[in-house]
């Protein structure tokens, strides 16, 4: 347990300094709304041009067109009422996409970057500022939240989930702390699989391809007494980059199920498990990528009790347990560039040997028991509570304060509420309480009024403030290199034991519209985006630290941390210190749009596009002076996707996705210019009976004009992938 801090006593920020900048920005939400009436006008009469002859449309015509989402607010509601702007993945943009991996899928989310951090390792984060590790985002599989407790990042490849497992997933594009705690400060996912009632019958599927991709999986269903299982499982490999030790193999095992006694009570299960090598590395130092072996364990369970029509119970409880190991050892003589012999000189009572520089084993477990209660009024008004309990351990041998186990426990209690205010106006407002053993407890509220205009034309305005409390390694980190009896060679790493939480304000103008009986529709949200107090790493130096630099006594006594740990020295040979706290402060300015437009059952299209605006700075460096790092490339400016859906007839279908991303500058990785990228999917299909078989041949980045992904020697060139699909009773 935590013991370096006493509950309430972590730095308190002021809480007021960002809210002239989010009043500053309602002066645009005028503006926004007089060109989004001009724009749905604009629509409405070419679309009722299109639709000539039928007669008007009334509201409830309106109704079954509009879906339905669940993660905005935790209760099911019109995608029109929630507060938030949220993007639905169906099942049939997957297909039409042609991801082999998971998270590329998410390049279908205006406003989210993601890329190859390494061969088959990724990294997904909306509006920029990120390195290998994303993290302020909020990634749940079917209810489970699905993120590693040490840094609160994801392992997208270790999910054990393919794209053809996916029934659809919801993106929230903001801050979502109100309803899914910490780790949504930026935006949330939603991943929901197939349903072992859908996905009846069995299933292979076959995948082979450029850098010796091999995908081979499969699922199968069965019914029992009240109960309907699936089976599924998969194995992976890749070559990787060409010129890069990162080729991966990997696979996964997943057995669900839902259970259904009566109409008042239904019981969802999962119980999973993953394990994979992977190359990993920087792009920077190609000599020094290792193998890191990863296993990960889940099980997790939903219950469902229906009181009444208009009240029900949620109780949920999940286990991850995660065993990841990599391992680079190197002679300490190598390291300091000197013969041998000289070791016992330069260190009394050592020989020369070889000293671990990676992180070595880390065991990480996550637990999560949760209750909600739905409730829900004949005036239309909906409320949803509950509270839950969050347990996060880690023990590694040499990444962590103390004896390298370290664990936490966060307590939360949440509530939203949805009410109608009037026929076109409605308002809804949410918190999150949450208390973390060692740090103050943190209130994050959200309210936002939504205001529609006319029959499918729909208007919203919201506000959040929201906080992330750091994550095990960000809070108790003490990265140490040491001989093999223990004595310490170097400091590494350390966190400032005053590390508070990050705040991010948002301010959301959105539009949300539907014409010609919702083949078309437009999604426009305009946005305001300040974080402060984001966590990072500033580096230390010993002597730096020692003097007090005319100018910056006050960061100096703040942020420079010992150099000894627990007596021992740690800078005999490196005088430098990375100290992780809360040094970054940016803001971003957006738009964000997604145009769809079905123009008949064979044939849809739709456009995406973002426009992020961001500026900031953080404290990088306090060696010789006083260093800043620039925020201003952390996002690209322009994104945009294009995806085109075409049955050509006799069963073969034609399918493209092209992807614009503007430059960006990645933390921990480089430079990267702006690309564009097109995949193509020819594929042809067969029935027979209740049978059905598929031929797939894709293409991707067509136009094979090399880009990189993330850092230095990751080129992506162009790749062919040919699949087979089966399917039957």
């Amino acid at each position: 347990m935590k013991g370096n801090r006493p509950a309430g006593q972590r730095r308190r920020h002021n809480d007021l300094a960002v809210i002239p900048g989010l009043t500053a920005g309602l002066s645009l939400a005028a503006l926004l709304i007089a060109t989004l009436v001009t724009i749905s006008a604009a629509m409405a009469s070419f679309s009722a041009r299109a639709d000539s002859g039928t007669q008007s449309l009334q509201e409830h015509d309106w109704n079954h067109t509009i879906p339905k989402v669940i993660f905005a607010t935790r209760q099911q509601q019109p995608i029109t009422s929630a507060p938030s702007s949220v993007t639905i993945i169906t099942r049939e943009m997957i297909q039409a996409q042609g991801a082999f991996h998971l998270a590329g899928i998410l390049r279908l989310v205006p406003g989210f970057q993601v890329f190859l951090s390494n061969g088959s390792t990724f990294g997904v984060t909306p509006h920029g500022f990120s390195d290998r590790d994303p993290r302020r985002l909020e990634v749940r599989v079917n209810g489970r939240s699905a993120y590693l407790p040490q840094l609160a990042s994801v392992a997208w490849e270790s999910l054990g989930v393919l794209p053809e497992d996916v029934d659809y997933i919801e993106v929230v594009r903001g801050s979502n702390v109100p309803a899914y705690g910490s780790n949504a400060i930026l935006g949330a996912v939603n991943i929901v699989t197939r349903n072992p009632v859908v996905a009846a019958g069995s299933r292979i599927d076959i995948t082979s391809g450029d850098a010796q991709t091999r995908i081979a999986s499969f699922s199968h269903s069965a019914k029992l007494t009240d109960s309907e299982l699936l089976l599924r499982g998969a194995y992976k490999e890749s070559h990787g980059f060409d010129g890069v030790d990162d080729a991966a193999h990997m696979g996964h095992l997943v057995a669900s199920g839902v259970f259904t006694p009566n109409l008042s009570h239904s019981l969802e299960f999962e119980m999973g498990l993953s394990q994979g090598d992977f190359g990993v590395g920087d792009g920077d130092h190609l000599d020094e990528f290792t193998n890191d072996d990863r296993h990960a364990f889940w099980v997790n369970g939903r219950w469902k009790y229906f009181s009444s029509d208009d009240q029900h119970w949620n109780f949920g409880l999940s286990w991850a347990d995660y065993r990841y190991e990599n391992s680079r050892p190197v002679l300490l003589s190598s390291l300091l560039q000197v013969p041998p012999a000289w070791i016992p000189l330069l260190v009394p009572g050592h020989e020369d040997e070889a000293l671990e520089l990676e992180t070595g084993r880390r065991d990480f477990a996550v637990f999560n028991a949760e209750l909600e209660h739905h409730l829900e009024w004949q005036s239309g008004q909906q409320l949803v509570w509950g509270l839950g309990a969050r347990g996060d351990l880690l023990h590694t041998d040499h990444f962590v304060r103390g004896d390298g186990k370290v664990d936490t426990w966060v307590y939360y209690l949440f509530a939203n509420v949805n009410k109608p205010l009037n026929r076109r106006w409605e308002m809804n407002g949410g918190f999150m309480l949450e208390k973390k053993n060692g740090f103050d407890a943190e209130l994050s509220p959200r309210l936002a009024l939504n205001y529609h205009y006319r029959p499918g034309q729909h208007l919203r305005i919201s506000a959040t403030r929201a906080y992330r409390q750091p994550a095990l390694m960000e809070s108790d980190r003490l990265w140490t290199v040491r001989f093999a009896d223990g004595d310490l060679v170097d400091l590494v790493h350390s966190s400032d034991p005053d590390i508070g939480s990050e705040q991010v304000d948002t301010l959301e103008i959105g539009y949300l519209g539907f014409w010609g009986q919702g083949r078309w529709s437009l999604d426009i949200k305009l946005f305001q985006e300040q974080v402060r107090d984001a966590i990072d790493g500033i580096d230390t130096n010993e002597n730096s630290c020692s003097v007090l630099l005319t100018g910056i006594e006050a960061l100096l006594r703040r942020y420079c941390q010992s150099f000894f740990v627990d007596g021992d020295y740690g800078a005999p040979f490196d005088k430098r210190q990375r100290v992780f706290t809360n040094s970054g402060n940016w803001e971003t300015d957006g738009l964000e749009a997604e145009l769809s437009y079905k123009l008949d059952d064979s044939r849809s299209l739709r456009l995406t596009y973002a426009y992020l605006e961001s500026e900031g700075s953080r404290i990088k460096s306090l060696e010789d002076g006083l260093s800043f790092g620039d925020y201003e490339d952390a996002v690209p400016r322009h994104s945009a996707s294009l995806l085109l859906t075409q049955a050509l007839g006799n069963h073969w279908r034609f399918n493209g996705f092209a992807h614009y991303v503007d430059q960006v500058a990645w933390r921990s990785g480089t430079d990267v210019d702006s690309y564009t990228r097109l995949d193509l999917n020819l594929g042809r299909t067969w029935r027979w009976a209740n049978n059905e078989a598929e031929l797939t041949l894709t293409l991707q980045n067509v136009a094979d004009a090399d880009y990189l992904e993330f850092q230095r020697n990751n080129h992506f060139g162009r790749r062919a992938f040919i699949s087979f699909s089966l399917a039957w009773p």
